[in-house]
């Protein structure tokens, strides 16, 4: 499964931009919506976690001036 899919912020619809995903940058044909949301359900989410655990780390580590 495609990262940029589910960091795509983008306001249209999820069949539209699967479309367009498959189509343009896969080269074939598009996904259901259906078939999406299996694929996301079976999705590790560690490298997720990682990213923001790292994030985080980063941000409180002490280097930057926090607002309060």
């Amino acid at each position: 499964m495609e990262f940029s899919i589910m960091l795509d912020m983008n306001k249209t619809a999820l069949q539209s931009r699967l479309n367009r995903f498959y189509r343009e940058v896969k080269g074939r044909k598009p996904i259901t919506q259906q078939a999406f949301s299996k694929l996301r359900a079976n999705f590790d989410h560690a490298p997720f976690e990682v990213m923001t655990r790292r994030l985080v780390f980063k941000e409180y580590s002490g280097k930057y001036e926090l607002p309060t």
